[in-house]
């Protein structure tokens, strides 16, 4: 609860001082920008359970959105981040090309459970790809720091 209330008051701020941008270019009423940090269009978003930490994740379902990723992004919001979800389990790597910022990553599998975890993952790791040793049916990018601040462990269940 202390998360959401943290981004709303970050929103308000930003709107008063004018540095939040509302886009609907494409009928997206969840596009905004924050200075820098944005929001991708064309993106589905789901509000993600971790413990108790809310996360609005962008979810990168092909594999055009999954290449991607993050890359090119400036940086995450507290309590945002991206989800891949991939076709089938497997050991699907990571990498941090075209990344400006280190990042958290989570590897789960079919029943949400986190089976590998790899911290501050920073962009200068790139070409090094980052594969979990047990086969995962999803990612999860968040922001560098989060899974120690929200004590997020290898056995926690994610809820989507």
């Amino acid at each position: 609860m202390k998360s959401f209330i943290g981004i709303l008051i970050t929103c308000a701020v930003a709107i008063i001082a004018g540095n939040l941008v509302v886009s609907s270019a494409q009928g997206d009423p969840f596009s905004f920008s924050l200075g820098d940090i944005s929001f991708a269009e064309g993106y589905n978003r789901e509000l993600i359970a971790i413990g108790n930490t809310l996360i609005t994740a962008d979810i990168a379902d092909t594999p055009e959105k999954r290449t991607l990723g993050l890359s090119g992004r400036e940086a995450l919001l507290p309590d945002t981040g991206m989800l891949f979800v991939f076709d089938k389990e497997g050991n699907h790597s990571i990498w941090m090309k075209d990344m400006h910022f280190s990042i958290d990553i989570l590897w789960l599998n079919d029943m949400y459970e986190i089976v590998h975890i790899e911290k501050r993952v920073s962009p200068d790791t790139y070409p090094t790809s980052f594969t979990s040793p047990i086969p995962a049916s999803y990612v999860l990018e968040v922001p560098a720091g989060f899974t120690s601040t929200h004590t997020v462990r290898v056995g926690d269940i994610v809820g989507r």
